[in-house]
């Protein structure tokens, strides 16, 4: 089982022993893809935020994060790793910075638009969470993050599914025309 499995089954001490391993494998040889590096710090961060270590989290995310911009400029699979690091500050109730990340993930995505693949909503959920809490910190604030809101719930692409999300944002943007 690959750490993020083990991370799942909520089996911890056994995902850090996995991505530790996969550290040393990566750091020892040469030549392989350089995005693996990237990947291995997100789950360093994920590791860390499970055992309650913020401080060690943030630094994995974020060297995850600007790794990947590093290798595939601004671009969906960089866009990734912000996402990862906005979603970790946002469960750590850290609203403000979890809302900059995401920021410059969406700057990403809109760069590159031709290479996104379909968002699910669940990608964008923690983004939702993030500006909501945001928005009680900061009530002056709601408006501008409820137009965000909208905007970012337009990117959201499953079939279906991307359909009723778009109906649904248009009642909500109706509804808060009307408050604001």
């Amino acid at each position: 089982m690959c750490s993020s499995d083990l991370l799942q089954l909520d089996d911890v001490s056994s995902a850090e022993a996995s991505v530790n391993e996969a550290r040393r494998i990566v750091d020892a040889a040469r030549g392989l893809p350089p995005w693996w590096r990237p990947r291995i710090l997100a789950l360093v961060g994920e590791v860390e935020a499970c055992k309650g270590r913020s401080q060690e989290a943030e630094r994995a995310f974020v060297d995850s994060a600007n790794a990947r911009r590093a290798i595939f400029g601004s671009s969906w699979s960089a866009a990734e790793g912000f996402f990862d690091l906005g979603r970790f500050r946002s469960n750590d109730g850290r609203y403000g910075p979890a809302l900059a990340a995401y920021r410059t993930a969406f700057g990403m995505i809109d760069i590159d638009s031709t290479t996104r693949p379909e968002i699910r909503f669940q990608r964008l959920a923690p983004f939702m969470e993030a500006a909501i809490g945001f928005g009680e910190q900061n009530p002056a604030q709601r408006p501008a993050l409820a137009r965000e809101m909208f905007r970012v719930s337009q990117l959201a692409r499953e079939g279906a599914a991307s359909q009723t999300i778009a109906r649904a944002s248009a009642r909500v943007a109706k509804i808060g025309r009307a408050h604001v």
